[in-house]
């Protein structure tokens, strides 16, 4: 059974949860993890790996994370990588994210399928895919695996890309539509 996520107080409502790393503490705990898991062929636990924005988190987004965890199993690691604020900004636009980082990181590890966050100050993970060397970088059912920018390169490493959730019925884009009209 996993221990709740730690929440470290740095000052009046600002809360760092214990298990959002920068990307060179992850990259370590990843390679350690990897060394430290071998079974008996010499083959490492999966590390998959989830990035987008997760502004709003719904059962869309809940789903994806579990189907991912289930398929990598027990052993596996599951890394959701955020795009930080000022990425979602340029990607979504002004008004985005609706939810800052460490709001999104720590809503994300109160769920019983993440097992780390990390973040990136980029439009793509292509500096997380490059460190963590996923086995699997998960999307929503919204992609198709040929479609996915970081692909190539998480293919370079041996990894593949899957699509994991439910259709595209649910979306933080929607969700604002709806509380717009309210």
């Amino acid at each position: 059974m996993k221990k709740k996520p730690k929440i470290k107080k740095v000052k009046k409502d600002f809360y760092i949860p214990d298990r959002l790393l920068d990307l060179k503490v992850i990259t370590k705990l990843v390679q350690d993890y990897r060394e430290e898991n071998l079974d008996n062929f010499g083959i490492s636990p999966k590390i998959i790996v989830c990035n987008g924005i997760f502004d709003i988190l719904h059962v869309g987004h809940i789903r994806m994370l579990e189907e991912a965890k289930g398929y990598g199993g027990k052993e596996s690691l599951l890394i959701v990588a955020l795009n930080s604020d000022e990425s979602a900004k340029r990607l979504k636009g002004e008004s985005r994210p609706i939810i800052p980082l460490l709001e999104r990181a720590e809503l994300l590890l109160a769920t019983r399928y993440v097992d780390y966050v990390t973040f990136y100050e980029e439009d793509t993970a292509d500096n997380v895919i490059k460190a963590l060397k996923p086995s699997i970088l998960v999307k929503g059912r919204d992609y198709k695996p040929k479609d996915v920018k970081e692909r190539l390169l998480v293919e370079k490493y041996n990894g593949r890309v899957m699509c994991f959730g439910d259709s595209k019925s649910h979306s933080t884009t929607d969700i604002i539509s709806k509380i717009r009209k309210v």
